[in-house]
């Protein structure tokens, strides 16, 4: 069995006043974008599955929804065994409910960290420790009735690596880079060179940024 294991997408942070319920907490206008944005990539790369299971609550059902959208794959299906932040007997059940589909070729997962993590550790034996990061895609060769497996992939939702870059006036560590559009070093506002030059760093000209 192919198994596709997504974590949903950045998520709003926990707030008991705002979500008393936890399990109702949405994503991000940003979450929704990024991913939108790998979940339109999917299929160039990933065959379709037989079936969509996702965790009922409202971050990963969301997350479901635009992987479905963008990839025109089977409507997701809710999976309370996905339901769950961790432990043993969480994946021994998620383990259950994809043992009962193991004529089918191919299974998507839409979950929750830790027990994304536990169950790739799990199928990979038991000692790894495998970290999922919000809104990454994992893609595993699994034998259902031995419940061991392959990591074939692991990509996150950014294309490039989250580096800091620096200003090249004041040298302060900035904002994290992600698209290709940005670069390495970039210009301080008019506000942060005064102050720079307040602190007697020479600041380069406009005409002086290459």
């Amino acid at each position: 069995m192919r198994l596709i294991i997504v974590r949903h997408a950045r998520a709003k942070d926990r707030d008991a006043k705002s979500w008393p319920d936890d399990t109702q907490r949405p994503l991000t206008k940003g979450g929704r974008r990024e991913f939108a944005r790998l979940a339109a990539r999917v299929p160039n790369w990933i065959e379709p599955p037989a079936a969509v299971l996702s965790s009922g609550w409202v971050r990963a059902w969301d997350t479901a929804a635009i992987l479905c959208n963008e990839t025109g794959w089977p409507d997701p299906i809710r999976c309370r065994a996905l339901e769950t932040e961790g432990g043993a007997s969480a994946v021994q059940a998620i383990l259950q409910e994809l043992r009962a589909r193991a004529d089918q070729a191919s299974v998507a997962i839409v979950g929750h960290e830790p027990v994304l993590g536990e169950l790739i550790g799990h199928l990979l034996g038991g000692d790894a420790l495998v970290a999922v990061a919000k809104g990454a895609v994992a893609v595993l060769d699994m034998h259902p009735d031995e419940g061991r497996g392959t990591l074939l992939a692991l990509v996150p939702p950014w294309p490039w690596p989250r580096v800091p870059w620096r200003c090249w006036t004041c040298t302060r560590t900035r904002a994290v880079a992600r698209c290709w559009r940005w670069f390495p070093l970039k210009p301080c506002s008019v506000r942060e060179r005064v102050a720079a030059l307040g602190r007697g760093i020479r600041t380069p000209r406009k005409d002086q940024h290459p």
